[in-house]
């Protein structure tokens, strides 16, 4: 009973008779008394249980590779255990009949005299954690392990599970003291090595330096779902699948002691004990149980495979805004028209919307606090650059200046779309010159943008705020020749690779959504190319992929610097308004952007349906001049639009305006529809001629949103695409 404690132990030696106390249904205590207790237990069937079981335990355990080798022996006692290892036969069990597994657990029986097979034989050897990953100490983690821990030989075993398959742990709570920062305590344990998926502590230390390691470990056998050991491993008593009863030893078809590996998998969490030495699989993913302490931030996390826990200054609350609800944390990657390259002088000098919209003290907008182009791109970021959050404002780093986010936050943030009560963090991990190899998973850009992501959690998980994770997009200049198809494909893995990265880190969170602006400058004299397929395929990757990448416009509209290939700095603010404007048309469910979304033809006539956020559609010709005429275009351009048909060849003679779609008037009928039938919008330019609204690719016509922004008009013009007509 709990609450009644013996005080002082009486040696076994003078114990012959027992008062009690036990709880009966009708009375809640009722005193018991035992006389002669030593003899009652050695005269009855205790002492039978006991001398049987003393015997057997004496006689040791008789093993065998095969049954062959096991059944030409004779057991010495009643009840001594065998085993057979490695034999894939079956025989007839000599005591009960029937047909059975060679490989096994037996018992010796006197009659009839034979070898009893009572349950599986399993290798603890093959039992143990295997694979990359496991960590003892300061053994190394490693990312992401797959760990096999196969539990038994069986699929159907009573836990309903496929015990081999490979098991994926997930991060587990640890707390080793580290060079720098102090042990996290916990209310019980100086420092807690490890815990289970319920928080309740596994491996600690104890304040007196020993070591704590719970007891109860979960197996798959047989009967038995788990087993409780003392402190040298030996099994002291099981609990059968389906019981909430523990039953005290010897037990069927256990071992005595506990030597191998067990393993608690189900939950996600592996844990193995080998010769009774504590090894722990970890995940290498995301930091846990962050706490403010004064004015530290403190948490536990596996830093390049060592498990530490960590203890640095936390200054962001000094930023961000008091009340804040959640952290709209907004990432950009790609190329150098992301991190502001040329784009100076600096427009955005001070915070404009302070206490929401931030940006990492140490390194600024750009995450590695410099210049971010090409040469930069095994640059890893900082981890003091990363401590601390400020109110967001532009900087100069040599030759990049203005980057979109400036502007991006001040639209987030005045718009409206969001609660007062939402800051948003700005982190651009772009580099110049860069296509989507150098920027994929597995490379420094990416790690740098986990590295990010990791620790501005970290944040919001202290401060007790959710965060969620998006990505603006702005690349495609060192990808402009790829063939069809290839830059949809390179968008849809790089969404996928991060979605699962950001949701391993951050438990619960959704998709990562893609915000994808497509390029207009690779006609610009460093380049010189005419056509690119990369509009196209951006907006094929948004058509087919409308919760997971958002189309955020075209590019051509923004004025660009002397090399005609990057923003001037209004040009850098125009992209971040484009790209907020996006962001929050998407959030509303409205039209991202003026797109198309289906192109029809019938004869001559060619109907191009589009999404047009504010109507009506308009052209234009005075703020994006006509392409037509640009020396050097190929021919049956028109406004920017080019019908494809090799198998009947024809021109667009004419466009009309009708509601929200645009009517092409072909010179003649081509026929029948063909695969090959292509619409072009926005692809076709001179090459060697800058970008930008007069000499780049370009559409002349946008929609009639009437909204400013402090360097313009916010006008949405019709998005570049390739489309098939039907």
């Amino acid at each position: 009973m709990s609450g009644i404690r013996l005080n002082d132990k009486i040696p076994s030696a003078t114990v012959d008779s027992l008062v009690g106390l036990r709880e009966t249904p009708t009375s809640r205590v009722t005193p018991i008394t035992v006389d002669n207790l030593s003899e009652q237990m050695l005269a009855g069937k205790i002492g039978t249980e006991i001398d049987k079981a003393a015997t057997a335990a004496s006689a040791g355990i008789r093993s065998a590779k095969t049954w062959a080798e096991l059944a030409a022996v004779a057991g010495s006692a009643a009840l001594q255990k065998g085993e057979v290892t490695d034999d894939a036969g079956t025989h007839t069990d000599p005591v009960v009949g029937g047909s059975v597994p060679n490989k096994g657990i037996f018992s010796w029986s006197v009659s009839p005299a034979g070898w009893k097979r009572t349950g599986e034989y399993i290798d603890v050897r093959a039992n143990t954690v295997s694979g990359a990953g496991i960590a003892t100490g300061n053994t190394p983690v490693g990312d992401n392990p797959v760990i096999t821990v196969p539990k038994a030989t069986s699929t159907t075993v009573r836990d309903n599970q496929n015990d081999t398959d490979a098991v994926t742990p997930s991060m587990m709570d640890v707390g080793l003291e580290a060079d720098f920062g102090d042990r996290v305590l916990d209310e019980d344990f100086a420092a807690v090595l490890l815990r289970d998926g319920t928080g309740v502590p596994i491996i600690a230390s104890n304040y007196d330096g020993t070591a704590y390691i719970r007891s109860t470990f979960e197996f798959t056998d047989a009967e038995y779902e788990s087993v409780e050991v003392d402190d040298n491993m030996v099994i002291q008593r099981a609990k059968r699948w389906g019981s909430n009863k523990w039953e005290n030893g010897p037990f069927k078809d256990l071992p005595a002691r506990f030597d191998g590996a067990s393993a608690t998998i189900d939950a996600g969490n592996v844990v193995a004990l080998l010769d009774r030495e504590i090894k722990a699989t970890f995940n290498d993913v995301s930091p846990r149980d962050p706490k403010v302490v004064d004015s530290d931030l403190v948490y536990k996390t596996v830093t390049g495979g060592l498990v530490s826990t960590v203890k640095e200054d936390l200054l962001a609350k000094n930023s961000l805004a008091a009340g804040t609800t959640k952290m709209n944390a907004i990432y950009g990657v790609g190329q150098s028209t992301g991190i502001g390259r040329e784009c100076f002088p600096l427009l955005s000098t001070t915070a404009l919307n302070p206490g929401r919209s931030l940006m990492h003290k140490g390194c600024g907008m750009r995450v590695t606090g410099t210049v971010q182009t090409s040469s930069y791109v095994n640059t890893p970021v900082a981890k003091s650059d990363l401590v601390e959050w400020v109110d967001a404002f532009e900087r100069l780093d040599s030759i990049s200046g203005e980057t979109p986010f400036s502007a991006m936050g001040n639209r987030l943030v005045t718009s409206g779309a969001f609660a007062s009560t939402e800051a948003f963090l700005f982190t651009t991990v772009g580099v110049g010159g860069t296509g989507y190899m150098q920027n994929k998973k597995g490379t420094v850009p990416y790690a740098n943008l986990l590295a990010a992501i990791k620790r501005d959690w970290i944040m919001c998980q202290a401060l007790g705020i959710p965060m969620e994770v998006s990505i603006d997009v702005f690349f495609g200049q060192n990808d402009r020749g790829a063939a069809a198809g290839v830059v949809k494909g390179y968008l849809v893995q790089w969404q996928s690779d991060l979605t699962a990265d950001v949701q391993a880190i951050i438990p619960g969170h959704g998709q990562v959504v893609f915000y994808v602006s497509s390029l207009a400058n690779w006609t610009a004299p460093t380049y010189a190319d005419a056509f690119s397929f990369v509009p196209g395929d951006i907006a094929q990757a948004a058509r087919e992929n409308p919760t997971k990448i958002v189309y955020a416009g075209s590019e051509y509209i923004m004025p660009t610097a002397a090399d005609g290939v990057h923003f001037t700095n209004v040009g850098s603010y125009m992209a971040g308004d484009m790209h907020a404007g996006a962001r929050i048309r998407h959030k509303a469910g409205q039209a991202s952007c003026f797109k198309a979304a289906s192109a029809t033809r019938s004869g001559a006539t060619l109907t191009l349906t589009c999404n047009v956020p504010v109507g009506p559609i308009v052209r234009d010709a005075v703020n994006v001049t006509p392409p037509d005429a640009d020396a050097g275009i190929i021919a049956g351009v028109k406004d920017g639009f080019r019908y494809y048909n090799p198998a009947a060849p024809t021109t667009i003679s004419s466009i009309a305006i009708l509601g929200s779609d645009l009517i092409f008037t072909l010179a003649s009928n081509p026929g029948s529809l063909t695969a090959n039938e292509r619409l072009f919008m926005g692809c076709d330019g001179a090459a060697g001629a800058n970008g930008g609204p007069t000499t780049g690719p370009r559409i002349c016509y946008r929609d009639s949103d009437a909204g400013t922004h402090p360097y313009g008009n916010r006008r949405n013009w019709l998005a570049a695409d390739i489309i098939t007509p039907t």
